[in-house]
């Protein structure tokens, strides 16, 4: 004899594991800026997590044995200060997002010096400059007086203006391979180590010297910032003539589509816009072979409906449970550009524009079709299961969507966007 069926009471950790797995895919913006002759292919896909940064973070180690390899190049660099320290009264950020632009003394490194040009990531200034010697194995500054700052006294009591603090600059490159990948990747590492050194006030309250440090690590990147002032805006080229700015729309099949603006009058106007908005819409991309620019062009974000209606399940009367019904149903939202001004733009870069469209709604729309299909794939796989065994079906699901994803993104990488008009 059958028992009843009923919606499962253990939906919650149904709704738990598919409500919180927002499947992600993005198409990268170009990976330099684009010419007449060459523009960058599709990046990668971010995790759940869209603002999780892409570098990978192994944390610092000592140099390494052998001399550093070249650290000539733009870098994006995260800084984060020593778990052992976090406890202390140290001047700064905990974490920090840095770029570092470095330039060697020499054609050929290792170099005897190297100048190292730091900017908060993706602003102009402040700018700090730092010189660093080559010391065997790695690079080293002369250490150079940060700011001056609090110190605590014997007694736990906060001395405003009783420590100066000074800090020295190691930096090294480093073949990475992280765990679970057999991609090898260069990563400059490094730290920062801070001395505190007690003011004459500070000796006076009692305050002892401190030290404290910040683990370094980065990745290559074809921008990560600017330190340079930018060049004068050029008049477009409309030699093609001009035409009104539609608004250009696009449909993919059951899929809510959402826009986030760009504008500018030039190819690398356009791309530098719409790299800031489809981080500020989507996130950046952290796939950690990806080697090109972590900023996506778009994105989609796969949902979940009804997850507590999704399932039922019956037990019978030995008292074991099966699932009953699995209607597991996907809702997709892509993130897509829309450009919406000036009013009046060259029409041969329209005409490109509109390729790029094509071009990238055509790749969202593959991550469409492989969510839909692993979603047909999990409710298979859910009905008739035993109930315990759902939470192993799910795990295993998500991790095999996420490869799927990833294995799409590998090979879109390689596709070269729609060739810009010669002199746009």
């Amino acid at each position: 004899m059958r028992g009843p069926t009923r919606s499962m009471p253990p939906v919650r950790w149904l709704a738990g594991a598919l409500g919180l797995l927002l499947a992600a895919g993005c198409v990268g913006v170009p990976q330099a800026a684009p010419s007449s002759s060459s523009v960058g292919g599709i990046a990668g896909t971010p995790s759940s997590s869209p603002s999780a940064s892409a570098t990978p973070r192994p944390s610092a180690a000592a140099p390494p044995a052998a001399k550093t390899g070249p650290i000539t190049g733009i870098w994006r660099v995260r800084k984060v200060l020593s778990p052992g320290d976090r406890s202390a009264l140290i001047p700064g950020n905990a974490y920090e997002d840095q770029a570092f632009y470095v330039s060697a003394s020499c054609d050929r490194e290792p170099c005897p010096t190297v100048e190292v040009k730091i900017t908060p990531l993706g602003r102009a200034s402040p700018v700090t400059v730092a010189l660093l010697d080559l010391a065997e194995a790695h690079y080293i500054s002369a250490a150079t007086v940060e700011n001056e700052g609090p110190c605590l006294n014997g007694e736990g009591d906060r001395v405003p203006g009783g420590a100066t603090v000074s800090s020295t600059m190691h930096l090294w490159s480093e073949k990475v391979r992280p765990a679970g990948t057999a991609v090898e990747t260069t990563m400059l590492m490094g730290t920062q180590t801070l001395d505190v050194a007690p003011t004459a006030i500070g000796t006076a309250a009692g305050c002892a010297p401190a030290t404290a440090s910040y683990d370094l690590t980065g990745r290559l990147a074809s921008t990560a910032g600017r330190i340079e002032p930018p060049e004068p805006d050029q008049p477009p080229n409309t030699a093609g003539g001009v035409a009104s700015l539609p608004s250009i729309s696009v449909k993919v099949s059951g899929v809510k589509i959402v826009y986030f603006p760009i504008q500018g009058d030039t190819v690398d106007e356009l791309i530098s816009d719409l790299a800031r908005g489809g981080v500020r819409a989507c996130g950046e991309i952290n796939y950690e072979w990806n080697e090109g620019d972590d900023r996506p062009a778009a994105c989609t974000i796969t949902g979940f409906n009804d997850l507590d209606g999704a399932m039922a399940e019956r037990v019978d009367s030995a008292g074991a449970c099966t699932i009953s019904r699995a209607e597991v149903k996907p809702r997709f939202t892509i993130h897509m550009p829309r450009w919406t001004a000036p009013k009046q733009v060259p029409k041969r870069l329209l005409a490109w524009w509109r390729d790029v469209v094509v071009f990238i709604r055509d790749h969202e729309a593959g991550h469409v079709r492989i969510s839909r299909a692993h979603v047909k794939t999990l409710n298979a796989d859910l009905l008739g299961a035993k109930c315990r065994s759902a939470t192993g079906i799910i795990r295993e699901w998500a991790a095999g969507l996420s490869t799927a994803h990833e294995d799409y993104d590998r090979l879109e990488y390689a596709k070269p966007w729609p060739l810009p008009p010669f002199g746009y």
